[in-house]
This record gives C-alpha cells, structure tokens and sequence, in this order.
C-alpha cells in the first residue's frame, strides 16, 4: 500500500512538473489526465496549429530503470488509440490539426523534487 502512494505521489509530482515544464517552453496544456475506454492520455498540449499527445513516467532515485526506459510499447499503441477517442470525443475542431506524439521522462531526486525532464518528441 505504500509503495501504491509513494507511485501515486511521484506520478503526479512528475505530471505537475512536465506540464509547467512545456508551458516554459512555450506549449500550451489544454488537458491532462484524460481518460477513455482505450486509455488515458497524461498530457494533451497544442504548439502553434500541433496537437500533442504525452505520455509521462516519473522514476525516483530508487528505481532499477530509468524514466527514458520505462515507456512500453503497448502503451504507446494504448495512447494512440486514446488520442483518436480525443480527437473524436473532444471535437471536431481538432480533425484539422496535425496530430503528434511524445514522451516526458521525469527523474526525481532523493527528497522527491524533480531533478531532470526530457522530452522527447516522436511520431510513435
């Protein structure tokens, strides 16, 4: 149960930070956490007339593996298929943006602040 919370409490730290982290890059955050029958999507973001769809993984130093190594690939095709119910469900406004994908790897130091963030823009 607490290793439950301690995951809890770091993914959401990780998310919090990834978000402030794209808008100080010049993204703009239109939703988080948004969940559908096929998935959830972590972060949903615009750049310019870009749709971006993220997911995010938050390690702490005790992890065996790295952020950058725990994305799998049956969640990238879980986020696809959840970014095509967004775009479905959320509005037909969308269908006209370029839609793309990407990756936030969240590392936290021993007192839980956020020590690194990388992005990774893919087309996955």
């Amino acid at each position: 149960m607490q290793a439950d919370s301690r995951r809890h409490r770091h993914g959401k730290k990780g998310e919090d930070g990834a978000a402030t982290y794209l808008a100080k890059q010049g993204w703009t955050v239109i939703d988080r956490n948004a969940r559908f029958p096929v998935g959830e999507i972590d972060l949903v973001a615009t750049r310019g007339k870009e749709l971006w769809f993220f997911e995010v993984k938050t390690r702490g130093p005790e992890s065996l593996i790295p952020a950058r190594e725990a994305l799998q690939p049956r969640q990238l095709k879980r986020l696809r298929r959840a970014a095509e119910w967004y775009i479905v469900h959320k509005g037909p406004a969308w269908e006209e943006y370029p839609v793309s994908f990407g990756f936030l790897a969240v590392e936290l130091d021993a007192s839980g602040s956020i020590d690194e963030i990388e992005l990774i823009e893919e087309t996955l």
